[in-house]
């Protein structure tokens, strides 16, 4: 998840969530949020936990309009894809937003953590092509000499990797949104062509589970994000 850069001390901590959501009540971990003492960051997920040994997955979405009502002090408003290891100690995302470190603009972006190494994010050198266009965003590890450790992080045909030192596999797939100031706006999305992947370099790929104990929604006000429909669909989140 994005890491807000804000001008005054930051502060890392551990949350658990609770949200109540048309498939019941669910407790999440989260494993860092940045916060001041009057602001935390917001989410908005569909989460998915195949119950099997899975390498990623994918997600197609739409830009859209959003304000990012905080981005001079290094707020943003982003839909994105994350991957996730180890409890959620580590993960890669790739998304699309608004509001890039002080800069009042859309953008692509993709990022990782790594509890030794840190949080790292880097704007994507790709133009967003409009209100409505759809991109498909991807992570999944390498099947290649010599990068066993490493994950593409894509979107359409623009890709990058990142290093995870003995990560092979997921534990969990997240879709949605987030964003730093509840003054923001984050208007209404879908997620379509939900998938993981039951091997490396995209392969096997297996559509989200329609099971409420693998797959469920994780949100927190303002956003409140609810399955319209099962992942399966085709047309996930309103």
């Amino acid at each position: 998840m994005r890491i807000q850069k804000l001008l005054n001390v930051i502060i890392i901590v551990a949350l658990t969530l609770v949200c109540m959501t048309p498939l019941g009540v669910h407790a999440y971990g989260v494993s860092a949020e940045c916060y001041d003492d009057t602001t935390a960051t917001i989410h908005a997920n569909g989460v998915t936990v195949p119950g099997v040994t899975f390498y990623g997955g994918t997600s197609t979405f739409p830009e859209r309009a959003y304000t990012a009502y905080d981005y001079s002090t290094g707020g943003f408003v982003v839909n994105s894809l994350w991957n996730a290891h180890s409890d959620g100690l580590y993960w890669e995302e790739i998304g699309f937003g608004r509001g890039w470190h002080g800069q009042d603009i859309n953008h692509f972006y993709w990022a990782y953590n790594h509890p030794v190494n840190g949080y790292f994010e880097m704007k994507i050198n790709k133009n967003p092509e409009g209100v409505g266009t759809s991109h498909t965003y991807s992570i999944y590890p390498l099947h290649l000499e010599g990068y066993q450790h490493f994950w593409y992080v894509r979107v359409d045909s623009f890709n990058t990797y990142v290093g995870m030192p003995d990560l092979y596999t997921s534990d969990y797939l997240c879709t949605g949104g987030e964003m730093t100031s509840s003054q923001s706006t984050f208007s209404s999305t879908t997620s379509s062509s939900l998938q993981y992947y039951t091997s490396r370099n995209q392969g096997g790929a297996t559509n989200w589970p329609n099971d409420n104990n693998k797959t469920f929604c994780v949100s927190k006000t303002p956003l409140n994000w609810s399955w319209v429909s099962y992942p399966t669909s085709g047309s996930a989140w309103k």
